[in-house]
This record gives C-alpha cells, sequence and structure tokens, in this order.
C-alpha cells in the first residue's frame, strides 16, 4: 500500500517536473546575470580585489543548461511553437511547378495536421 503510494507520488513529481522544463530553463534564463552578479560580488569581498579565476566557466555551463532544457522542451512538444519541419517537403522546378516526393506524402501529412492542431489551439482555424 505504502509502496504504491510512493509510486504514485514519484510519476506525479516526474509528470510535473517534465512539463515545467521549459519553465525551469526560461527561470534559470532570466536569473544567471543576478547570479552572476552574486557571485562576483562575495568571491570579490572574500579576495579583496576583482581577479579572474574559474567563474568565467559558470555562465557557459548555465547558458548551456538552459539551451539543453529548451532542446529537451522542444523535443517533447512542451513548448507550443509553431511546428518547423526538418526539411523541406517539396521542390520547384525551372518553370515554376511544385512537385513531392511520394514517400514523403505521409510525413507532409503529419506535418499539416501538427500545423492545423497549432492554429487550432491558437484560435486561427
Amino acid at each position: 500500500m505504502l509502496f504504491d503510494v510512493l509510486v504514485e507520488l514519484y510519476k506525479s513529481i516526474k509528470y510535473r517536473v517534465i512539463n515545467s522544463v521549459y519553465i525551469i530553463a526560461l527561470l534559470l534564463e532570466f536569473s544567471i546575470p543576478y547570479i552572476m552578479y552574486r557571485l562576483g560580488y562575495s568571491l570579490y569581498i572574500s579576495r579583496g580585489g576583482i581577479y579572474i579565476g574559474s567563474e568565467l566557466l559558470l555562465p557557459i555551463v548555465l547558458f548551456f543548461a538552459v539551451k539543453v532544457l529548451k532542446e529537451y522542451a522542444k523535443k517533447k512538444n512542451i513548448i507550443d511553437e509553431m511546428p518547423v519541419p526538418d526539411k523541406r517537403y517539396t521542390r520547384v522546378d525551372e518553370e515554376g511547378n511544385v512537385h513531392m516526393d511520394r514517400n514523403k506524402y505521409m510525413e507532409m501529412m503529419i506535418y499539416v495536421a501538427n500545423v492545423e492542431d497549432y492554429l487550432e489551439r491558437h484560435g486561427k482555424l
């Protein structure tokens, strides 16, 4: 009984964290300047001056973490953005005619469905 409750609690927390990844990334991105200010100020106080050290690596790591979290959210479709295909489905010849390979029809239909869902969610369709 207790084990079942703990499993459900774990699943609930995991679901909330995964669906909040983009918000966590935004909060981290907006707090980077404050974090760097506090770090620089505390190092200035403790060292008695401005010296360059390994703390210069911290913003790079934080920006990388933000990028990874945003990409993860994008892959999991947590971000509500306009869908963009990985590659172009059609090609246009010199005369202006549009052509498409037969093996790309299913991919294009899925993409069009995603675009329609996006437009429907935003009240434009």
